[in-house]
């Protein structure tokens, strides 16, 4: 968990800040996710693999910034992908499984591929031009709620 989740940002990113320094800076833009801001019980490993992405963010932002490197987190709650539905066939009764947890959603509905996308687009280009060193949770909601 801690290798593919942690271990591999860091590394990804240590291989491209050489092209970054040479065109006089950029953006990182590391997807962690909502379980590194709040505990599941079933995923202890996972939340603290996304947490230490979080503090990663917070220091390289600190020691890239003078080099114009900007570095930000998305903060995904749960995404519309097959790996979902995986976990949905696997329960009892699918549907009800679905339901339970989008109902727990202001927005009534898991994010799309696409609203994670258009975050890291933006957080990637000029129009963020002085955010660094943030976590942008793309939850619908999720984390606004406290039961």
């Amino acid at each position: 968990m801690h290798a593919t989740n942690l271990r591999g940002a860091f590394l990804g990113i240590k291989a491209c800040l050489p092209a970054m320094r040479g065109r006089g800076g950029g953006s990182i833009v590391i997807t962690a996710s909502l379980l590194g801001i709040v505990g599941d019980r079933d995923l202890p490993a996972y939340g603290a693999a996304k947490g230490g992405l979080r503090a990663m963010c917070r220091s390289l932002a600190t020691s890239l910034g003078p080099e114009n490197i900007r570095v930000n987190t998305i903060c995904p709650g749960d995404v519309e992908t097959p790996l979902l539905q995986e976990f949905f066939d696997f329960q009892p009764d699918p549907a009800a499984a679905r339901k339970e947890v989008t109902d727990r959603y202001p927005l009534r509905r898991f994010a799309a591929p696409r609203d994670v996308a258009n975050v890291a687009v933006f957080l990637a280009s000029d129009e963020a031009s002085y955010l660094t060193g943030i976590d942008v949770v793309v939850d619908g909601g999720l984390l606004a709620r406290i039961y």
